[in-house]
Formats: structure tokens, C-alpha cells, sequence
């Protein structure tokens, strides 16, 4: 796996630097630990490392009743948050292999991964969305999003995300230490918004549900207050689609 990932860090071009967000003051060699919440109780963790060469190095493990992902992951970034190399290598939920990889060869991107291989010339800047991608994956995204024009950004395989920013709040954690976060929305990657809450340098702060939840170590009290907002803005978004897409009959039926 070492040789695999030495391999492609040679895809991110000579004078290319590190995500600014991701390189921030003391981010380079600091590890964000992440507790994996499922049905109410601690399931698993992800531990992301920003290495001293720029690569983010991601390990990201659960257990529900025997299944779960185990991955280690390494990806790299261009100077706007945009994926150039991304090595994920373990098991996914059903505990079937995952070899996946994603590079930038002579203008094209090339991938592979359980569901597909292909390749796309990059016409415009794109994200790589990984098939087995990690939780800070979708923050990333979101961080790169917010910063591209208009707030919508390209995807690879294909696609589209648009990203809006619709809360901000100061989160407490069990020790005092407080953390910036900001709530995204991402449309385009399901039939409904994507939500994620990300701090100030575009790493993951929280990603929550009634479910699963994936949050940053000593914020776990946070989850429920998160998730009452998450779902209030859910019901009204469905209260309002209710009332703009409802045939209403005029006469008996």
C-alpha cells in the first residue's frame, strides 16, 4: 500500500501548493480525531493527518453488528481544493475489498474504483467525488464549492454540486474549546440537500443524523442540538414543496 500511494504523489504538478484551507497555521502534521456516532452510541472513529508533503492522510472505521468499513485513505489537493491523487484501500460496509485510485494524467482524470473505471478530460475544474470516500470528503467539498464561482463546482464521475451556506454556529466541546462551524448544503448529490457543518480551514466539524453521525472528538454533546436544526430546516423545506407540488382536485373524485 506504501509503494501505491508513493506512486501517484508525483501527480500534483511542480510549484502546485496544498488546499490553503487545509495548510492553514499548524495543520501540517496535526491529527483531527472524529467520533463515529451510530443509533446513540460510539461506534467507530476517523482520524485525519495532514502530512508534513501535503498529503491528507485519513483513517476512517466502524462496527455495526459485524459490518462496517475499515479504510485508510490518502488524498492530495491543488490550490483550490480540488482532489489530484486519491489512494482509499480496506474494506467497505459489506466488507468487500476497496482498491480505489483517482490521478490527473496529462489533462485527464483518470479513476477506478468497485463500481466503475474511466477517464474525462477536464474541461473545468472538478471534484472527484469517491465512490468509498470518507466523512471529511464531503466538507472538502463543500469548502471548494463555497470557493469556486457562484458557489457551484463541477463533479467527477459527472454531475454537479452547488453549495450555500445557511448557518454558522459556535460550537462547545467537553474540554471548553470552542469551534467555528458553518452548516453547507450541497445540492446535486442526492434528491435532497447535503448538509454538513465544516470549520474555518474546510475540515469536518460534523455530519449528523437520526442515524449516523460523524463528529470532532470532545463535540459529541453537540449532535442533538445539530441535528434539531437539521431536521426543523428539513420539515420546512418539505412543508414548502408540499405546498408548491400537491395536486388539489377541484370537485369530488
Amino acid at each position: 500500500m506504501r509503494e501505491q500511494r508513493v506512486s501517484l504523489r508525483w501527480v500534483l504538478v511542480a510549484g502546485a501548493l496544498l488546499f490553503p484551507a487545509l495548510a492553514g497555521s499548524a495543520a501540517r502534521g496535526q491529527e483531527r480525531e472524529y467520533t463515529v456516532v451510530l443509533g446513540g452510541n460510539v461506534a467507530g472513529t476517523q482520524t485525519v493527518r495532514v502530512a508534513d508533503d501535503g498529503t491528507v492522510d485519513v483513517r476512517y472505521a466502524f462496527n455495526d453488528r459485524g459490518r462496517g468499513p475499515d479504510v485508510e485513505a490518502s488524498y492530495r489537493f491543488d490550490a483550490s481544493g480540488l482532489p489530484v491523487a486519491v489512494v482509499i484501500d480496506g474494506v467497505e460496509y459489506m466488507k468487500g475489498e476497496v482498491g480505489e485510485r483517482f490521478s490527473i494524467e496529462d489533462g485527464r482524470a483518470v479513476w477506478t474504483n468497485r463500481g466503475e473505471e474511466g477517464s474525462s478530460a477536464l474541461e473545468r475544474p472538478a471534484f472527484y467525488v469517491a465512490f468509498d470516500g470518507v466523512p471529511s470528503e464531503t466538507a472538502w467539498l463543500a469548502a471548494a464549492a463555497l470557493r469556486a464561482p457562484e458557489g457551484r463546482l463541477a463533479l467527477l464521475p459527472a454531475g454537479e454540486t452547488a453549495a450555500e451556506v445557511v448557518e454558522r454556529r459556535t460550537l462547545s466541546g467537553a474540554d471548553g474549546e470552542a469551534l467555528e462551524a458553518r452548516y453547507v448544503e450541497l445540492s446535486g448529490l442526492s434528491f435532497s440537500p447535503t448538509g454538513v457543518w465544516i470549520d474555518s480551514e474546510g475540515h469536518l466539524a460534523a455530519q449528523v443524523s437520526s442515524w449516523f453521525s460523524v463528529v470532532r472528538k470532545g463535540f459529541e454533546g453537540e449532535v442533538a442540538d445539530l441535528l434539531a436544526f437539521q431536521d426543523a430546516r428539513s420539515g420546512a423545506r418539505l412543508q414548502a414543496l408540499a405546498g408548491e407540488l400537491a395536486h388539489r382536485p377541484g370537485g369530488d373524485l
